[in-house]
């Protein structure tokens, strides 16, 4: 938890501009990595925009950290499908169990605090 906290405090001092960040966690229902455990952040500032999981879309960047947030890299290896997100910042994001943001939706409303929702998500789009 402590890497995880960390993290986030210094990608929000990073990342700034941003006007969503969303942490993918695969394999735990409740946003907390396993000291071993992997996740990514996505961050960007398009707005109504979908973004799947999977990566590789315009407008997202992504990094994949390992190790409980030791390490990071690039989001070229696969990412199993999330088991819980984590949404920071103050948009509405909407989370789909397809790709392309089809499926059921789950809404994340606005506010001023970091939400973590369980659910196996699988692409998602950020109001700015």
């Amino acid at each position: 938890m402590k890497c995880t906290s960390f993290l986030i405090a210094a990608l929000g001092l990073a990342a700034s501009s941003a006007a969503w960040d969303v942490t993918a966690y695969p394999y735990v229902y409740d946003c907390n990595v396993d000291p071993n455990g992997s996740y990514r952040v996505y961050v960007g500032t398009d707005s109504k925009t979908c973004h799947n999981m999977a990566g590789g879309d315009a407008g997202a960047s992504c990094r994949q950290f390992t190790n409980g947030g030791l390490s990071h890299q690039d989001c070229s290896s696969a990412l199993v499908t999330p088991a819980s997100v984590l949404v920071r910042d103050t948009n509405q994001c909407k989370f789909y169990t397809h790709t392309d943001c089809r499926g059921v939706a789950t809404t994340v409303e606005p506010g001023d605090e970091i939400v973590c929702r369980s659910g196996a998500f699988q692409s998602w789009a950020c109001n700015t």
